[in-house]
């Protein structure tokens, strides 16, 4: 009787501590044979059942894993392409403007951020290191504009009313002084609000005006 208990009884007993100890260690779920029509039997087909439903939200959270993998992995190209693309047009407009045959310069509160060759060469900067390194732009005003032009500046930002073209004395790293013509406005740059300055110099165009008024 004893040994027709352990072979009705002891061996699913062991089947299910077998299949419950490999879940434990490797996490291989694996049904266990069930005895038919006893106690012992509706407790393996409720594990069976349990094992199962566990396998199937494993399964459910592997693919939705697997497709919130696939979303970041195409919203993840995309900005790379974007940001390559934004790149790309950044570096042809300051190609671009390196080229320009006017001065361009950006500042912050007249703190220098960028220049271009040409206004390097206007005012007699070296390298643009040189032109950053400046603590304000102000040293490109002779000192009896800066009163005025700081002045403009402050109204642009403040969104009043300020002229976008004027003329102003210009002074250059030597001390030499030359006439300018400056239009500004406010960009974005860098995620900061900055004012772009576009200088054309205007000794040129004195010299024929004098020129035709010698006539």
């Amino acid at each position: 009787a004893l040994a027709g208990f352990r072979l009705i009884v002891g061996r699913p007993m062991e089947r299910l501590h077998a299949s419950i100890q490999r879940i434990s260690e490797t996490g291989e779920r694996i049904p266990v044979e069930a005895p038919q029509g006893d106690e012992l039997g509706n407790i393996i087909v409720a594990f069976n059942e349990m094992i199962e439903r566990e396998s199937e939200r494993e399964q459910v959270l592997e693919n939705a894993n697997s497709e919130i993998h696939g979303l970041n992995q195409t919203l993840e190209d995309r900005v790379r392409d974007r940001t390559d693309q934004l790149l790309e047009k950044e570096r042809g407009l300051r190609d671009l403007i390196e080229k320009f045959s006017s001065g361009i310069y950006i500042h912050s509160e007249f703190k220098p951020l960028y220049a271009n060759q040409t206004l390097l060469d206007m005012f007699g900067f070296r390298e643009l290191d040189d032109f950053l390194s400046i603590d304000s732009t102000e040293i490109l005003l002779a000192p009896e504009e800066r009163s005025r032009i700081w002045g403009y500046h402050q109204a642009r930002l403040e969104g009043r009313g300020a002229p976008k073209d004027y003329d102003f004395h210009a002074l250059r790293q030597d001390g030499g002084t030359f006439m300018a013509n400056n239009r500004s406005f406010v960009v974005d740059w860098e995620g900061q609000s900055a004012v772009c300055t576009t200088l054309f110099d205007l000794t040129a165009r004195q010299e024929t005006e004098q020129s035709l008024a010698e006539q």
